[in-house]
């Protein structure tokens, strides 16, 4: 019980869980698949708008080596977004 309302609840909070995740026999999506959307998610909604803001800012102030850092920042949190969404993918086809 305390795990179907755990389950529920990382739904509601991943807002990417669609009927195509879900697995047929239980009606939820597998708890590694609503991990990896939650992850795809974060990155999508918080890391990179924040990332990509600091680096224009960077910018706009002629600091170089901080835009530089932030960039490389950026190029990290894609990548590991890239990474999620991989696994978003394997995990949806294997339920």
């Amino acid at each position: 019980m305390r795990e179907e309302f755990i389950s529920g609840r990382l739904e509601r909070e991943a807002g990417m869980i669609v009927p195509a995740y879900r697995n047929a026999e239980s009606g939820t999506a597998s708890p590694e698949l609503i991990v990896a959307v939650c992850q795809v998610n974060h990155f999508d909604t918080r890391v990179l708008p924040l990332l990509k803001a600091h680096t224009a800012y960077m910018d706009r102030l002629g600091l170089r080596e901080a835009q530089q850092l932030g960039q490389d920042l950026v190029h990290r949190a894609t990548s590991n977004r890239d990474k999620w969404r991989e696994r978003v993918d394997s995990l949806s086809e294997e339920q």
